[in-house]
């Protein structure tokens, strides 16, 4: 594993020409695009990518980008750690109408300069990477939903261990039952 930073730009011309391949790292601190998500600076991409032509002769830039990253569960708003993985599998081409000839499991880098920016494509994949909505658990609630329902289940009473009969018995015909203890206990 090669852990040094990964080269700002590429020379199209000579990258494409073998196969030239790309391991390093680039700090989180340094993609300001992706930062806008995030609940800190922290973190390192690992980066690998292949630039090659296929069998068409395009342009093909492919591999991974990997990444740890701080941000909000958009359910409970604490912070947690998310790992982010996204393949890369691009063509460079200079035109929409190339762009829209490629096959659908190749995304279209569009430029018409002589360099690759290449912490732009790290940037792009992990961007794309983020989830919509980012939630850490299926079992995770805001603070004051846990309190409203831990008022409620002492309102039951905390016989048994915390069961008695009428919260079995609700929970056992009605799911929803604890809901209604929820909307007596707010009156």
């Amino acid at each position: 594993m090669n852990d040094s930073l990964v080269p700002e730009t590429l020379d199209i011309r000579k990258a494409f020409t073998g196969d030239t391949v790309i391991e390093g790292d680039w700090p989180v601190r340094r993609m300001s695009r992706l930062m806008g998500s995030l609940n800190n600076d922290e973190g390192v991409a690992h980066v690998r990518l292949e630039f090659s032509r296929d069998a068409q002769w395009r342009r093909v830039i492919s591999g991974e980008v990997t990444v740890t990253v701080q941000v909000s569960c958009e359910r409970c708003l604490h912070s947690f750690a998310l790992s982010l993985k996204e393949p890369v599998r691009l063509a460079v081409v200079e035109s929409e109408g190339l762009a829209e000839r490629l096959p659908e499991e190749i995304d279209p880098w569009l430029t018409d300069e002589d360099t690759l920016s290449v912490p732009d494509i790290i940037e792009d994949q992990l961007i794309l990477a983020m989830p919509i909505v980012a939630r850490h658990s299926e079992d995770c609630m805001p603070d004051e939903q846990k309190q409203a329902l831990q008022r409620a289940a002492s309102e039951l009473g905390d016989d048994n261990g915390g069961r008695n009969k009428s919260t079995e018995g609700a929970a056992g015909d009605n799911p929803f039952a604890i809901l209604e203890t929820l909307k007596k206990t707010d009156r």
